[in-house]
């Protein structure tokens, strides 16, 4: 029995099962579907249940999504070493900084500022999501923001250690028109750092492609375009000498 009603807790987990795979589904759909129950003898407590679930969903499941968004356009993940003593300290920066614990399974932390957000893993890992205009350098500051300003983190070496493992992910959608069953396929995330999924929580009725690659090739790609922009404009002052016929180079 659960504090919630005098229904067995089974019920309550079968109904947020259901509306884990369709959110659209109504209280009276979900009596249908769960078999021994009806609406007109359960319905008030299925729509309690429904209404415990949009709220447990914002706050835990649907707190940062798993991709770039409209505010955060671009996402970041990285490894952070001493993870544990980290953890240690967070307790006593709740209420006097940004950092928000959770209370999802998988029990991260959650810091928010005007440059965007960040997720925290037991496991060390830490996902960042930058606002618009995004770039390495500000989610390098977004970090700053919340270990090395906070005193979570007090070693450069730390620092310079995370930014090596960043990896920015980059992601592109295709909308099947209706909802999609879920599935999520990691067969080439090893080795091509590609994902797709399909029929999640953030875009039910789309397949979503997913890319990873550490930060350092976007600046190395930047850089490249740049010094092409750069022998476009010199060639176009000096002339195109490339297109004037040769003389004689007197080889054979």
């Amino acid at each position: 029995m659960t504090e919630h009603s005098d229904i067995p807790i089974s019920l309550r987990k079968r109904v947020f099962k259901l509306l884990d795979k369709d959110p659209l589904l109504k209280p009276i759909q979900i009596c249908n579907l769960i078999e021994g129950i009806t609406y007109e003898q359960n319905g008030e407590v299925v729509t309690q249940y429904k209404k415990q679930w949009k709220k447990e969903y914002k706050s835990q499941r649907g707190l940062i999504r798993s991709c770039p968004d409209d505010v955060h356009n671009a996402f970041y993940k990285g490894i952070l070493k001493g993870a544990r003593d980290v953890l240690g300290k967070l307790p006593s920066l709740v209420g006097v900084s940004n950092w928000k614990p959770t209370r999802a399974k998988n029990k991260y932390w959650v810091f928010k500022s005007e440059l965007g957000r960040i997720r925290f893993f037991e496991t060390g890992t830490v996902e960042l999501w930058v606002r618009k205009p995004a770039s390495d350098g500000k989610a390098m500051q977004l970090f700053s923001h919340a270990f090395t300003w906070t005193k979570l983190v007090d070693s450069i070496q730390a620092v310079e250690d995370f930014q090596k493992t960043l990896m920015r992910k980059m992601h592109t959608l295709f909308d099947y028109g209706q909802r999609v069953p879920y599935m999520k396929v990691t067969a080439f995330q090893g080795s091509h750092r590609f994902t797709y999924v399909s029929g999640d929580k953030s875009h039910p009725t789309c397949g979503e492609f997913m890319f990873e690659y550490h930060a350092e090739v976007e600046g190395a790609r930047r850089l490249f375009e740049q010094m092409e922009n750069f022998f476009n404009q010199f060639s176009t002052n000096v002339g195109d000498t490339r297109s004037k016929p040769l003389g004689r180079d007197y080889s054979v």
